[in-house]
């Protein structure tokens, strides 16, 4: 069953495959950033957080 299937959307850019992508593509970085020491690579973690989330919030429809 793919991400598509498994709920209902709350909004219709969740049934974009690009965004579901991007969801997963995030997931599977923010799990490999669990695995850095915090202490030594706080500043690239935060980046790095911040430029995978922020593909699925642009990725929008344009109307």
């Amino acid at each position: 069953m793919g991400r598509s299937e498994e709920r209902k959307f709350v909004f219709p850019f969740e049934k974009l495959d690009v965004w579901q992508l991007a969801i997963d593509l995030a997931d599977f970085i923010l799990n490999l950033l669990e695995s850095f020491p915090a202490n030594k690579y706080l500043r690239l973690i935060g980046q790095m957080e911040a430029a995978v989330s922020s593909i699925a919030q642009n990725t929008r429809p344009v109307k």
